[in-house]
């Protein structure tokens, strides 16, 4: 038992965490200042807190063999919070550019021409895809959920089936070079085969327990047969035989079901971490010149299905689980996604359109549109469920769909410096409207909208097409730009409505494209992608080709934005300096009361770091005017310049701006 009595009047964060994965299933950590918890599982975080004056005092108790207690000052905002959160676990590594993209994932791939015929139907009718994700059928050629203690002799762990992956060093290389597509598998941390479990049975290497206790206790599944990470040589054997699929080609791995202790997921993801270590003194190929690069190494991803705090350092992401398709399970995502980033796993995504049975066309694309501010965007479908692929599910599901892939990947450059910045500075990418300075307004939204870096972005959660939200109203605050991320697809333009500090929105029968609502801070710029791009690969080669960045900047107040731009693949950024992490930042500044925006470049680039050579600027004006800038060169120093508004600019609440757009001077 440990008793702490907080300081006067200030609140007080702490986090108790087992410190062994072993330890009883039946402990308990509970805090005696009149609120009991339990049964929790792993670390639990909360905060103490006593009025001026008072003398009370908290215990902390707990059944563990060991136990780690943190206490954190209280902190003035989420930001504070967040940065000294990542202080104890570890800065989140930044996921490689492909992960910003979308991962296409279901049960049921059949067959390699299958697999082909779907990348081509991505490819043709310009559907942006960065991976495509496979369950069992990449390994075995059926699931090991019905195998007794002893396995089964003739089921392969570290194999290929030869139906979907006849020749997968080959397929992997013709994805990449065909459909700039990568491939990710799914991992369990067990074993199906007799004879390796034999093995490590021999040698202690296995738990005692089936995949959950209640599960074992229910039916018995996986008993005898999960891998106990925690040992070293077991780690050390796991990466030995899972190395030929990072040498063939195996972008990442999906891990699922390793809830077996509660380190399980973190001591796996340093098993397949190590098959990429072991690398260092290897010389590596950048996929973006074929040119080699002896000092540098690809950096890890893999996405779990559970997670403890610290494995984001690592390079892992998480997401929600087997949820099934029903507007009640869309309404609780982005709860679970703002929750767990609060718990240091900034990076999480969904099964986009649920995955325990069959979906609608109207809830996938309402959950399509959710993934585009989600920090990773996913679909998957269980087995016998009709795959979440757009085309699927017919017109005019099949357009807004595109458009919301349109819109992420015209989001990437945005969502990338913001994943650099959240590592600088420990600031979230994606963070509750309560952090907003002033929350008084967000009582009601906790959960229904969010802040994707400086955009407040808010959902269409129900299947009624509804949307009811109350923006902050701090003064700091002169005015909110709204409008629909569907604006940011290819051939859109669109003039931001104008609303006021604390004004009510309300969406009835919400169109598909209206999905997401966006509100920009008065003082806000975002940058963004070329139109049209099919994948990050594509991304980096119009970037070489010179396409043009785009920026939009929305006036009223001084703004800062950090574009930041790498090579997206490897380490390097991790031993760079401060200012430009191996690659190169530009610092957008928007002066207000002069008009201008003027650039700073730090340019520490690799030789395979492509980079926009150009942008072009949207100002958008509180009188609801918009004005285009002519294409400028990035340099150091540059500004472009627009003309003072006459009279000066004045907020139009409530009305879309319909002035023409102009050329600026």
């Amino acid at each position: 038992t440990i008793n702490v009595t907080p300081p006067n009047a200030l609140p007080l964060r702490y986090v108790v965490a087992p410190s062994s994965s072993k330890y009883d299933d039946d402990h308990v950590v509970e805090w005696r200042a009149g609120t009991t918890n339990p049964s929790v599982d792993g670390p639990h975080c909360g905060s103490l807190g006593r009025p001026e004056g008072s003398s009370s005092t908290s215990s902390f108790a707990a059944r563990l063999l060991r136990f780690e207690l943190y206490l954190q000052p209280g902190t003035r905002t989420f930001d504070d919070a967040s940065d000294a959160l990542f202080d104890l676990t570890g800065r989140p590594a930044v996921p490689p550019l492909y992960a910003f993209g979308f991962l296409a994932s279901r049960w049921g791939w059949t067959d390699a021409t299958y697999v082909e015929n779907v990348l081509d139907t991505f490819r043709n009718e310009s559907y942006p895809l960065d991976v495509i994700i496979m369950d069992f059928e990449w390994f075995a050629n059926t699931s090991d959920y019905g195998f007794p203690p002893a396995g089964e002799p003739w089921y392969d762990d570290f194999g290929y089936h030869n139906a979907t992956m006849p020749a997968p060093a080959a397929q992997y290389a013709e994805y990449r070079a065909a459909y700039n597509c990568r491939f990710g598998g799914i991992r369990k941390p067990r074993l199906g085969n007799s004879a390796l479990l034999d093995y490590a049975r021999a040698r202690g290497w296995l738990l005692p327990t089936g995949s959950t206790a209640a599960a074992a206790a229910d039916e018995g599944y996986a008993e005898g047969r999960n891998l106990d990470m925690s040992l070293r040589e077991v780690r050390e054997w796991y990466a030995d035989q899972q190395r030929h699929y990072v040498d063939d080609g195996v972008a990442f791995f999906w891990n699922d079901e390793g809830e077996t202790t509660y380190y399980t997921f973190h001591h796996w993801n340093e098993a397949e971490r190590r098959d990429l270590v072991v690398k260092k003194d290897a010389v590596m190929v950048s996929p973006n010149n074929n040119e080699t690069s002896p000092s540098k190494r690809p950096r890890f991803f893999s996405l779990n299905r559970a997670f403890t705090p610290g494995m984001a350092r690592l390079g892992a992401a998480a997401w929600t689980g087997d949820i099934a398709p029903t507007f009640e399970a869309l309404r609780a995502t982005p709860g679970m996604i703002l929750g767990w980033s609060l718990a240091s796993m900034p990076y999480v995504a969904s099964d986009i359109g649920g995955f325990t049975d069959d979906t609608t066309p109207l809830l996938l694309t309402r959950w399509y549109w959710l993934g585009v501010v989600s920090p990773v965007m996913r679909i998957h479908s269980t087995l016998f469920a009709t795959p979440h692929f757009p085309w699927l599910f017919g017109e005019p599901f099949a357009s807004s769909m595109r458009r919301a892939l349109d819109a992420r990947y015209a989001l990437i450059p945005y969502h990338y410096s913001l994943a650099h910045a959240m590592r600088r500075t420990g600031r979230l990418w994606m963070r509750p409207y309560l952090a907003a300075e002033d929350a008084a307004a967000a009582a009601g939204n906790a959960t229904a909208a969010w802040l994707d870096g400086d955009l407040l972005v808010a959902p269409v959660l129900d299947e009624a097409g509804t949307l009811a939200l109350q923006l902050p109203a701090e003064s700091a605050v002169l005015a909110w730009f709204k409008f629909s991320l569907a604006a940011l697809a290819p051939t859109e333009t669109y003039a931001p409505e104008v609303l006021a500090p604390g004004a009510t929105v309300r969406v009835e029968n919400a169109s598909l494209d209206d999905s997401v609502l966006a509100f920009a801070p008065a003082g806000t710029i975002l940058v963004l992608g070329p139109p049209g791009v099919q994948s990050t690969d594509d991304l980096l080669e119009r970037k070489a080709a010179g396409a043009a960045l785009r920026v939009h900047v929305y006036a009223g107040a001084d703004a800062t934005f950090v574009l930041h731009e790498d090579d997206g693949w490897s380490t390097a950024y991790l031993s760079a300096s401060a200012a430009a992490a191996d690659g190169r930042s530009v610092t957008f500044a928007w002066d207000d009361a002069s008009r201008v925006l003027s650039l700073a470049v730090a340019d520490d680039a690799t030789e395979d770091a492509a980079s926009f050579s150009s942008f072009v600027v949207d100002l958008f004006d509180l009188d609801g005017s918009t004005t285009t800038a002519a294409q400028t060169p990035i340099a150091d120093g540059a500004s472009v310049a627009f003309a003072s508004s006459a009279p000066a600019a004045v907020p139009r609440w409530g009305r879309p701006g319909g002035t023409p757009r102009q050329q600026a001077a």
